[in-house]
């Protein structure tokens, strides 16, 4: 993959964020301290910002 097929593979940070999340917790996330499936993107509940 060359920087022009990442480029338009993620055209934006909120994409890549969503790719690396895939990548790791597939479409179940859970809590990386207490393993708990009860957690929100930081983007919900008011709270507007970027996680990693």
């Amino acid at each position: 993959m060359n920087i022009v097929e990442v480029m338009q593979r993620f055209p934006d940070q909120e994409a890549c964020i969503a790719h690396l999340e895939k990548v790791r917790w597939g479409n179940k996330s859970s809590c990386p301290h207490c393993e708990s499936p009860k957690v929100v993107r930081k983007s919900e509940k008011g709270v507007n910002r970027v996680g990693r």
